[in-house]
């Protein structure tokens, strides 16, 4: 997926991996902070969207890390491109409690 724009400007952004992330440093207890973000998929298939928060103090005391995550299932659409490697079957999993990280160079 390409990130499209965002409502902050993200801390790091590393299409290699399809990470991007944000740095909130000015949060007060208690406060909430929201972040939108358009993102593009180039081809169809399902898609797997994980927040993590890693809180700290500011004088450095790291804090229990919290995450979500959420599936969007794009469909086919007439613009799609041919994904760039190898990807699974349809075989209609729809949760797996083990994550792997693949890259395109068979690496895991």
């Amino acid at each position: 997926m390409d990130l499209l724009g965002s409502s902050m400007m993200p801390s790091e952004h590393d299409r290699s991996r399809g990470l991007i992330a944000w740095v909130v440093a000015d949060l007060k207890p208690g406060e909430v902070k929201s972040i939108e973000y358009l993102v593009e998929a180039r081809y169809p298939g399902r898609y797997l969207n994980v927040a993590e928060v890693d809180p700290y103090t500011l004088d450095g005391e790291e804090l229990r890390m919290v995450s979500v995550s959420a599936v969007v299932e794009v469909g086919p659409f007439d613009e799609a491109e041919a994904p760039p490697c190898w990807t699974p079957p349809d075989w209609g999993f729809l949760y797996s409690p083990i994550t792997w990280e693949m890259t395109c160079d068979g690496a895991f």
